[in-house]
Parts: C-alpha cells; structure tokens; sequence
C-alpha cells in the first residue's frame, strides 16, 4: 500500500510513464531518514504488476516504464476480485468434497476395522443414537433393509407419518424392492395416514404416490405384508431385522433413535416385537381393506389418501387382489 500510495500520488503530478529510477527516487523521498534498498522496492513493485494494480509500457528492463492510475487500479481490483473468487471456489469444491467422503464413511464399520488394527480381535457396536432421518435411513437401510436375507423377517411400525413424509420418494422404496431378496416385510401403519393434510400430502407427488401404493398393492402377499393398525392402539416406533437389531425411535421432532442390538438388550427387543405381533394379528391388510373399515378406522372415506388408496386398487385389477 505504501508504494502504492507513492505512484499515485506521483502520477497525480505526473501522467507520463515512470521509470523504476523515478519510482525509487519517490519513495525514499517520502519520509527523510529512511532508506529503502532497490531490490526491496523492485520486489513489491512485481507484486503491484502481478496483480496488475500497476501497467508496465515494455517488456525489456532497461526500457520498462510504470504507469498507475485510477484506470490501473479499477483493472487490478477487478483481477484481485476474480483470483479471490476463483480460490474461495475451489477451497469450497476441496471442502465439499471432504464433507462428501466424511458423509460416505460409515462409523459402524470404521469402528470395526479400528478396533480390529489396535486389537486384533473382531467385535461390532452394540448399541448408538441416531439424530435425523438422513442418519437413521442410511443406518437402518445398512443394517437392516441391506442385511436382509431370505428367511429373514424385516418387522417395521411407523405411528408418526409426518416424521418420514418430507423425501419420503428416497426412503421408503426399499419396502417394495428389499422382498425380492427373500426376506418378509411386515410393514405397520396408523390410519393417521389416511388423514394426512394438504400440507403434508403437498410434500409428495401424486403420480409417485400412487405409483408407489400401486408397487405395494402388487407386493402385497410376495414378501410384504402392509397393514393398517386399528385406533387408539399406540405402540412403538421402529424398525428390526428378526429379533437381533432394532431402530426405536426415541423422539420425532427432532428424529432421534436408538440403535441397539440383541448383545445390548434382548428384553428391549423382545417386549417392543411382542407388542407388534399382538396388533399385528388385528391389523387390517392393505389390499384386504372395506370401505366400512374406513369408518371404524375413523377416516373420512373421501380423503385424499383413500382416494389414492381405491386409484391404486383399480389400477392393481380384480385378478391380481
């Protein structure tokens, strides 16, 4: 800045070019007493020509000649703008692509190999909180919905629709294609979902609605048992792959969950399964559902959600209920 000052200040009084003699001359004129080497001076000016805060006349040293003025300096702030945006850009694309490798890891697993390195010995979490549907989705479809294999039952209450509605087209589509590994879903919901609002439904497209209850109808009795569960019965919130690992949903807003295993606490697992089978067996099947049902369900029968619900039972054919 101060030898920047200098030119301008010179070039007011003076709008030909400057020769690095002058420009030398000027500045340990400024203050008397101080001296300023050449070599000191010559690097700063470079770094003003660099940033092209200062236009040079000729490329050959001996001839080269400096101008700065009000044009040099709008021509180098708009230089120093553009390499300033252009850096943040990249630290930003660096920084977003650690936060995507960070995101991708999977703790559960680096946990593992972690603990095998330092130990030598082989052993797997037992119990963690999940905060956000992101987390308690990818944890869930890693642990569960991925690990499915054929034999196994995939058991999974929801009693709080709003909680999953919000993306829900990028989550719960594992329900129609996990089956075809060879597990059993069975998949249990309030009648709250029939009552959603228009604000809610307004989160979800139509045409992916009904195309999803048309995949459940058609999977319906092939791996997947979606029920209904009647009113005033209010179990648990969860998901579980056989009676070894279960999510419990510990809250709803924000979500938060809790991961635990059979190795952590088997009676948790056992009394919230138990509880599920019992309502289990009075639950209402989806393709099996009455238009009286939807009274003693307390659902207006000409809501949003049954009208997708009946769509999605024509669409399926009578051969195929």
């Amino acid at each position: 800045m101060f030898i920047l000052r200098t030119l301008l200040v010179i070039q007011l009084d003076s709008p030909e070019p400057l020769s690095f003699a002058q420009i030398y001359d000027a500045v340990n004129d400024v203050e008397e007493g101080l001296s300023y080497s050449k070599a000191w001076v010559h690097r700063l000016l470079k770094e003003l020509v660099d940033k092209d805060l200062v236009k040079t006349t000729s490329n050959s040293a001996s001839r080269r000649m400096y101008v700065c003025d009000i044009n040099t300096l709008m021509t180098g702030i708009k230089k120093i703008k553009a390499d300033t945006i252009e850096d943040l850009t990249n630290q930003m694309e660096e920084s977003q692509a650690t936060i995507d490798l960070l995101e991708s890891l999977d703790s559960n697993d680096l946990a593992q190999q972690v603990f095998a390195q330092l130990t030598g010995k082989f052993d797997t979490p037992s119990s963690r909180f999940l905060t956000g549907i992101d987390e308690l989705h990818h944890v869930t479809d890693e642990t569960i919905y991925s690990a499915a294999k054929e034999g196994d039952i995939i058991r999974c209450s929801v009693f709080d629709v709003n909680s999953f509605i919000n993306g829900v087209n990028n989550r719960i589509g594992r329900i129609i294609t996990t089956p075809a590994l060879g597990a059993e879903i069975r998949y249990a919901v309030t009648s709250e979902v029939f009552q959603m609002d228009p604000e809610t439904t307004a989160l979800v497209p139509e045409d992916w609605l009904l195309s999803f209850t048309k995949g459940i109808l058609q999977m319906q009795g092939r791996g997947l048992d979606f029920r209904i569960v009647k009113p005033k019965i209010r179990g648990y919130q969860f998901v579980s792959l056989n009676k070894e690992i279960m999510a419990l949903m510990i809250s709803h807003n924000p979500v938060t969950a809790a991961w635990v295993t059979r190795k952590f606490n088997a009676n948790l697992i056992d009394n919230v399964i138990s509880s599920f089978d019992r309502d289990w067996e009075e639950a209402i099947p989806i393709d099996q559902i009455k238009p009286e049902d939807f009274k003693t369900l307390g659902v207006d029968s000409d809501s949003y959600m049954v009208s997708i619900l009946e769509r999605g039972l024509a669409l399926k054919g009578p051969d195929e209920r």
